[in-house]
């Protein structure tokens, strides 16, 4: 007997959920379709956490791909400001370049006009000593106390000397 009741329950279920005895599901009080409602409410609540979970995920991917991009816009300023360094070391070096360059310049100009003055000063000073030693008047040489030998006579010492 429970057999019997097992599947006219089972009949009658499944033409409620066909629609094929409507009057009878609306007289049950309409459990299969308070059923299908709640499960289209859990599906709509499902697809609104879905949405809502794409929706925060969507964010994130947009939050991140702004940080990326005030990182690369941080790292090209830093690189800018780096090359204006740089570029500012370099005008610095080349300034302080030319101006060694003026002074050993100006070193070796200075050095050129000393040895030049020095030149022109041993110059007066030779010149003088040569003016001076015109003005002198050198003593003579004292004379001559004994007579030079003639030539006859160196001759005639030199044969003698021979001849003995």
């Amino acid at each position: 007997m429970q057999l019997f009741c097992y599947d006219a329950a089972n009949i009658l279920d499944a033409k409620l959920n066909f629609g094929i005895m409507p009057s009878i599901a609306n007289r049950g009080g309409g459990a299969a379709a308070a059923a299908a409602a709640a499960a289209a409410e859990e599906e709509e609540e499902e697809e609104e956490e879905e949405e809502e979970e794409e929706e925060e995920e969507e964010e994130e991917e947009e939050e991140e791909e702004e940080e990326e991009e005030e990182e690369e816009e941080e790292e090209e300023e830093e690189e800018d400001e780096e090359e204006e360094a740089e570029a500012e070391a370099e005008a610095e070096s080349e300034e302080e370049a030319e101006e060694a360059e003026e002074e050993a310049a100006a070193a070796a100009a200075a050095a050129a006009e000393e040895e030049e003055e020095e030149e022109e000063e041993e110059e007066e000073e030779e010149e003088n000593e040569e003016e001076e030693n015109e003005h002198k008047i050198t003593p003579m040489s004292p004379p001559l106390l004994c007579p030079l030998p003639s030539a006859a006579a160196a001759l005639s010492l030199t044969n003698a000397s021979l001849l003995s």
